[in-house]
Order: structure tokens, then C-alpha cells, then sequence
């Protein structure tokens, strides 16, 4: 499995309608077979900031950005971007979904 959690900053013309820009990439994602979620979130606390959190099966990944959707997203985002997003990627070899977070166990 392979995680990516990444923070967009788009300039503030671009604020209001960076999610609706995303939304042909946010669908060719979500529709490639090795993806599990791919997710968009607006930061509450940060209304400029976007983050996505997107999780492949180790094949999708590989596969994902070999896309043609992931090369024209390369062109087309940074332009409407105030800095480069910023990233956190994890590979988890022998996980396949979402588990329990047993901490907060419902009784």
C-alpha cells in the first residue's frame, strides 16, 4: 500500500475553485484500478490549503504516475500553485485497507 498525504497552496484567485479544477483529475484517479481513496480536504484552519490523501495498491502507484491524467496535472497545477506542494509519502508492504484504530475503540 502506498500512501501520499500532499498540501496545495493555490494562489488566492485560485482558492475558491482550486477543488472544481481538480475535479477531472480527482475522477481519472479515483477510477484507476489500483486506487483505493483518493480524497480532497480544505484545511478549516487554513482556508488557502488543500490537502489530498490518496492511497494506491503498490502496482496502482507505479502505475498512477505513469498516467496521463498525473502528466497533465503536472503542467496544468503548478501555475495555479503560490509554492510546491508539499508531500508526505509511507509504503506499507503487507497492509491492504483501512484497520481499526483500536484506541478508540466503540464499545
Amino acid at each position: 500500500m502506498h500512501i501520499v498525504n500532499i498540501r496545495f497552496k493555490p494562489k488566492a484567485k485560485y482558492v475558491d475553485t482550486f477543488r472544481y479544477t481538480v475535479d477531472k483529475f480527482t475522477e481519472s484517479t479515483r477510477a484507476e484500478e489500483g486506487c483505493l481513496y483518493f480524497d480532497w480536504f480544505r484545511n478549516t484552519d487554513y482556508p488557502g490549503e488543500y490537502l489530498v490523501i490518496g492511497v494506491w495498491t503498490d502496482e496502482g502507484a507505479k502505475e498512477h504516475i505513469k498516467s496521463e491524467h498525473y502528466t497533465r496535472a503536472q503542467e496544468t497545477l503548478p501555475p495555479l500553485l503560490q509554492q510546491t506542494p508539499m508531500i508526505i509519502q509511507s509504503e506499507f508492504s503487507k497492509k491492504k485497507g483501512w484497520e481499526r484504530f483500536s484506541e478508540f475503540t466503540v464499545y
